[in-house]
């Protein structure tokens, strides 16, 4: 293989519309030829065009074969052209490669990329017949065993790991419980980044990897539910490992291996990472919950750097995210990488299929360098042996180390720090020693044993279940994410009554579900001769087909809808009423997670059945907001009841309220307002910013319950109720700029609007001005500006205009302890701020504040963009105000505002520590080099070269010649 590496191969996939699209008669905005993909901008028609290495085509042209099998229909039938892309072509160009990289023993990632809904899951899962990468990849691989002719001779064994990350913890799937805080990654020079304590389950066939991920599957939907969490905020990871073992290749009883992993990686939705809720939020977890999506796009900009400019020294922060740590060999490393990005082909969804794609094309330039992985089993049993007793050694002195000056309690410290550190790592050594030790027929007969335990545990396993559920009444769950949807079942045995409970106060109840809503004994149903009818304890809510009911009585039929408290979304399936074919006429809904919501939005009085063909802009706009409410209501009720249980006096409102964007002028939005009842401050989260909260509530709520949290010691950028006291956008005046079009000034009361609605004035003037700034006298004889008498004269001439902010009056006393404006004119940008905007002092305690402000603005040479927008533009000008905490506990956060030598100070600041931070980057390339040439000459230990490696590593080198070295190196 070539030394400069292997470039990561990158493919994109268009898929068609979805329902909200066709119902919101979207417009194609793709085209794709051959490997380049076409991106039209429905704004202005103009199109950019991007080349990958493979562009597919899944849009249309398809022909739905009678098992349902979407299968290409001919060349060039789809839209402009195109060819469908069906899922066994895919495969065959990226899941096969896969494949043939593990047969050859490489490492192999694959990842699915892209906004929530665009189509990931369909290309690395799918569903029915038109079975993803994964399963295909699965069977594949047991195929190829199955070829195996030489079986005293050659030996397959393949393992399998499912792990999810969330909100930066990592989860075992295949385990029903988490410890708390997750399962912990470190990196391990031998054999790279390791999850402490992830399971590796044997499988002997291509129906035990599927039963693996059911399990698996449900494990995660359990805990999805509970927290009504979504798939589409977290990373999921299946690891599938296969090793060739060649037979007494070495001499009785040593056998030659090759072992190679396979990472098929499907990551959150890409929209997390963007979306003003994450971006902008001040809490802790918010960011967290983005972090690994953010990351891997700061270790791809960083790699793509580091191959375009070889020399360069480039840190690439893979341990900023367990996302980008865990994958820190497919990035860059030993591993050949694909990655396939979806895109959604609609003009609504225009800025995030361009960030996509923009995502991807930065994604190609990685170079990795793979290699074959020859495991030496027995070098690692030995290492592992030698490393214990090394340990052991130790624990027998006194710990501490020598030649510094510690008091005797600091020595005592220390050796309790590291004996326990090395009991950790011993007692971890010890599992792998046991597990490596173990025969491959052990280790396998282990595993069965265990699927049997489990599905024995579960009322059978998932044969047994799939013939319970096609005679006896059950419930399914219903969920946001369709991955995780009728995962989840509870049945409803005849002449049976089964109750539903609360998990955290259970009594006699069968169903015990979590959450602020759910009490003890919440409900019950009773089938009585495959009748099914419901009880509902008083104050408990039970929502059936969107109707809150309650007593006992209530009819359960096949395909009703069934919501418990506000988490718990369920369809429920009657055998016996499905077969009887007494449905409704034009048969059953489609029941999903929008369904059950827009069915609870209309009981509720709601519009939500729009024809968005006939409608005009404004009539789509408000069904666009209806769409924003149906969404939004429900999680404001669960918040304000999650606030009552957590003691904290906060109500949560669903605000419709108008604001200015630039490019459409007003507009509505949704928003949801909260108010502290006891400071009395106010504060307005967008829709983005609840929805992201609400689920950092909810899992506040869980450890609160489990006794995990103390409310009392909880940091304020820890408590996802709270928000800084930080001076907000109050309103603002629109100035029209066509006056000075013509040289003259503009001097006036402005009216500042709150919302729509007008609340005070600002006077602003603003007039042209000379050179040095000096307002131009009246009573000079001749003007600099008195030659022009059009518009256009001022093309190619330097325009100076002097912007006085003087003085506002009746604001809002509610934001009245500090006041200042902020505003920014087209093409002149503050030189003092990186932002380019101009802010007046800081007036406090007054409604009515003297800012008193003067700007001296120039234009150096108006030309025509400058010169249409002083004819047709305008500029708004902001008022921002700080509310007055009635508590006076409540924190705030202002903004420092930077004087002119300040922002250069700090830049100057920042050149230095960039300077440093290069020669520190030069002295460790330094020490690398030169510790890979002494281990080349016999000089450097094992145990230096792994050590350096750890934490050069942990500052994102690059580390694999020098572990290739300490593989080499001769031992202490």
């Amino acid at each position: 293989m070539a030394s400069e590496g292997e470039s990561v191969r990158v493919a994109v996939r268009v898929r068609p519309f979805n329902q909200r699209e066709k119902d919101r008669n979207a417009k194609l905005c793709v085209r794709m030829l051959d490997k380049s993909t076409t991106l039209v901008n429905p704004e202005d028609g103009k199109e950019k065009t991007f080349t990958f290495d493979y562009s597919y085509w899944s849009h249309d042209g398809q022909a739905e074969q009678p098992d349902g099998y979407n299968k290409c229909a001919g060349p060039g039938l789809g839209s402009n052209g195109a060819t469908y892309h069906d899922q066994q072509a895919v495969f065959d160009d990226l899941g096969q490669g896969v494949l043939n990289n593990a047969y050859e023993g490489f490492n192999s990632c694959l990842f699915a990329y892209g906004q929530t809904g665009s189509g990931k899951s369909y290309s690395m899962v799918g569903y029915g017949t038109n079975k993803g990468i994964v399963p295909i990849t699965c069977d594949e691989i047991f195929k190829k065993i199955e070829l195996n002719d030489q079986p005293d001779k050659f030996q397959f064994q393949v393992t399998i790991q499912m792990l999810e990350i969330y909100n930066e913890q990592v989860r075992d799937l295949f385990a029903k419980t988490s410890p708390s805080g997750g399962l912990k990654v470190r990196m391990n020079p031998k054999s790279g980044v390791e999850v402490v304590g992830l399971t590796e389950w044997p499988v002997a066939s291509y129906k035990e990897i599927d039963e693996r991920i059911e399990t698996a599957t449900k494990n995660r939907t359990v805990a999805a539910t509970n927290m009504n969490a979504t798939s589409s905020r977290a990373h999921t990871v299946v690891t599938i490992t296969y090793t060739q073992l060649e037979i007494n290749a070495k001499g009785p009883g040593k056998h030659s291996e090759k072992k190679a992993k396979m990472n098929l990686v499907d990551l959150a939705g890409s929209e997390r990472a963007e979306s003003t809720g994450a971006t902008g939020d001040r809490l802790k977890e918010g960011a967290a919950i983005n972090l690994s999506l953010t990351m891997l796009g700061n270790v791809i900009t960083a790699l793509a750097e580091k191959s375009n400019h070889p020399k360069k020294n480039v840190l690439v922060p893979y341990r900023e995210s367990k996302l980008t740590c865990i994958l820190q060999d497919a990035l860059g490393g030993n591993a050949k990488t694909i990655m396939i990005c979806a895109l959604s082909p609609a003009d609504i969804n225009f800025d995030e299929t361009l960030g996509t794609l923009r995502y991807a094309d930065r994604a190609k330039q990685i170079k990795n360098k793979p290699k074959v992985n020859v495991d030496p089993t027995e070098a690692l049993i030995q290492q592992l042996k030698a490393e214990n007793e090394r340990l052991k050694a130790q624990f027998g002195g006194d710990g501490a180390p020598s030649g510094g000056v510690m008091t005797e309690e600091e020595k005592e410290a220390m050796k309790k720090q590291l004996e326990e550190e090395m009991a950790a790592k011993m007692a971890e050594n010890e599992r792998m020693l046991a597990e490596m030790n173990k025969s491959w027929e052990e280790k396998l007969k282990e595993a069965q044993e265990q699927a049997l335990k489990e599905a024995a545990e579960s009322g059978g396993g998932a044969k047994e279940e799939t013939e319970k559920k096609n005679s006896v009444p059950h419930i399914l769950n219903v969920h946001e994410d369709d991955l995780l949807s009728r995962a989840v079942c509870y049945f409803f045995p005849k002449d049976d009554i089964i109750n539903f409970g609360n998990r955290n106060n259970p009594g006699v109840e069968e169903i015990l579900l979590g959450g602020v809503s759910i009490r003890p004994d919440h409900c019950r149903v009773h089938n009585v001769d495959d009748k099914l009818s419901l009880g509902v304890r008083d104050d408990c809510k039970v929502l059936v087909n969107g109707v809150e009911v309650s007593g006992d009585g209530t009819e359960l039929h096949h395909n009703d809808r069934l919501v418990v408290g506000t988490n718990y979304f369920f369809v429920v399936v009657h055998p016996g009423e499905r077969a009887s074919g007494e449905g409704p006429e034009g048969g059953w809904p489609e029941v999903n997670w929008d369904y059950m919501n827009r069915e609870i939005a209309k009981a509720q009085g709601m519009t939500v059945d729009a024809n968005w063909a006939n409608m005009t802009e404004e009539e789509k706009r408000r069904a666009l907001l209806n769409d924003e409410l149906v969404q939004v209501m429900p999680r404001v009720t669960e918040a304000n009841a999650l606030a009552n249980e957590l003691r904290r006096r906060i109500k949560f409102e669903t605000k419709i309220t108008p604001v200015m964007s630039k490019n459409e002028g007003l507009i509505s939005q949704v928003i949801v307002q909260l108010t502290d009842q006891e400071s009395g401050l106010e504060f307005r989260w967008s829709k983005d910013k609840f929805i992201n909260r609400v689920y950092l509530m909810r899992e506040m709520f869980e450890k609160y319950s489990a006794g995990e949290l103390d409310l009392g010691a909880l940091e304020p950028d820890e408590d996802p109720f709270w928000d800084p006291n930080e001076a907000v956008n109050v309103g603002y005046c629109t100035v029209f700029f066509k006056p000075l079009a013509y040289c003259m000034p503009i001097d006036d009361d402005q009216q500042i609007y709150v919302q729509t609605e007008s609340q005070g004035i600002m006077h602003i003037k603003m007039e042209p001005c000379k050179p040095d700034g000096s307002a131009i006298s009246e009573e000079e004889e001749e003007s600099i500006y008195d030659d022009i008498t059009d518009p256009t004269d001022l093309r190619g001439r330097r325009l100076d205009v002097l912007v006085q902010v003087q003085h506002a009056r009746g604001l809002p006393s509610k934001f009245n302890a500090e006041v200042f404006v902020e505003f920014e004119l087209y093409k002149a940008p503050n030189p003092n701020r990186p932002d380019g905007k101009y802010v007046t002092p800081v007036v406090k305690g007054t409604s009515n504040p003297d800012f008193n402000f003067s700007q001296h603005v120039t234009w150096e040479s108006v030309d025509e963009d400058v010169l249409n927008h002083l004819l047709t533009g305008n500029a708004f000008f902001n008022v921002f105000g700080l509310q007055e905490d009635k508590s006076g506990t409540a924190q705030t956060s202002k903004k420092k505002l930077l004087t002119a030598g300040e922002v250069e100070e700090l830049q100057a600041e920042l050149k230095k520590l960039a300077e440093l931070e290069e020669k520190h980057m030069a002295v460790m390339n330094t020490i690398k080099a030169k510790s890979v040439e002494a281990a080349a000459r016999g000089e450097a230990a094992e145990s230096y070269l792994l050590e350096l490696a750890n934490c050069l590593a942990d500052i994102g080198f690059d580390i694999q010649d020098l572990v290739d070295a300490a593989a080499n190196a001769k031992p202490p």
